[in-house]
């Protein structure tokens, strides 16, 4: 399963990037641009990948996000 992005603009003008389509594991990455928000959401999908065992990683972590 491929986690699926949604991007918004906040209040303060940052971008926040967010799944909902994986019960379970909820990631999130934020920034100044889209492109920065996106990238801190790929720092989070490393960051909890690293939490797993090798051969364990959810398929969602090892695969790229579909940004909306």
């Amino acid at each position: 399963m491929r986690l699926i992005v949604t991007i918004e603009k906040q209040n303060d003008n940052t971008f926040i990037a967010y799944n909902t389509n994986v019960n379970g594991l909820s990631l999130i990455g934020t920034g100044r641009t889209i492109d920065e928000a996106k990238e801190d959401f790929y720092n989070t999908m490393n960051e909890v990948a690293q939490t797993y065992k090798k051969n364990e990683i959810p398929e969602c972590l090892r695969i790229a996000p579909m940004f909306k």
